[in-house]
C-alpha cells in the first residue's frame, strides 16, 4: 500500500489545514453551527423540504437573486 498517492481531494484538504483555512469541501467542517441555523435546517425537514430542488431553482429565491443584484450592481 505504500506505492498509492495521495489523491488531490486528499492534498487540498492538507493543503487547506496548513493555511489555517476552513474546509468547506467534503462536508467536513468543525466549527459549531450557529442555532439559527439548526432552526432553520429542522424547520425545513419537518415542512418536507427534503428533497433537491427543480434544477433551476426556486423562483422566489431566484427573483431575490436578481433583486440583489439589480441593487448592488445596477
Amino acid at each position: 500500500m505504500g506505492d498509492l498517492a495521495q489523491s488531490e481531494i486528499r492534498a487540498m484538504t492538507q493543503a487547506c489545514a496548513n493555511a489555517k483555512g476552513l474546509n468547506m469541501a467534503q462536508g467536513v467542517c468543525d466549527t459549531p453551527v450557529p442555532p439559527i441555523v439548526l432552526e432553520g435546517a429542522e424547520r425545513a425537514i419537518r415542512d418536507g423540504y427534503n428533497v433537491y430542488t427543480r434544477f433551476d431553482g426556486l423562483p422566489e429565491l431566484r427573483q431575490a437573486i436578481a433583486d440583489k443584484l439589480a441593487h448592488y450592481n445596477g
